[in-house]
C-alpha cells in the first residue's frame, strides 16, 4: 500500500513538473462570461508567456476577451488561453509560479 501512494505522488509531482496543465481552467466559457470587468486573468500571449492583466471588453460571440495589463498593454485572447480567474486575494501555486517563469 506504501509503495503505491509514493508511486502515485512521485507521478504526480513529475507531471506538474513537466507542464502546470492541472492549474489550467478546462471549461471557462460560462466563467469567463459571467466575469465583471477589472477582474485579473491569467492568461498565454501569442509567443506562449503567461502574463496577467485586467479584463476589460468581453466578446462572448468570438469568445474573446480584451485584457490591460498594468503597463497599458493591451492583449486580446481566445477564451483556449485563459489560465486563471482570479476571483480571491491570491494566485495558486501553480498559477503564480508560470507568471513569475518558474517551473
Amino acid at each position: 500500500m506504501e509503495n503505491v501512494i509514493t508511486q502515485n505522488v512521485i507521478e504526480t509531482s513529475e507531471t506538474n513538473s513537466e507542464n502546470n496543465s492541472q492549474w489550467i481552467i478546462k471549461d471557462k466559457t460560462e466563467l469567463l462570461q459571467q466575469t465583471n470587468f477589472g477582474v485579473l486573468l491569467a492568461f498565454f500571449d501569442r509567443r506562449g508567456k503567461a502574463r496577467s492583466g485586467a479584463l476589460c471588453d468581453n466578446d462572448v460571440e468570438n469568445k474573446i476577451v480584451t485584457v490591460v495589463t498594468e503597463y497599458g498593454w493591451e492583449f486580446k485572447v481566445p477564451y483556449s488561453e485563459v489560465i486563471w480567474v482570479k476571483n480571491g486575494t491570491r494566485w495558486p501555486r501553480g498559477v503564480y509560479n508560470l507568471l513569475k517563469g518558474k517551473n
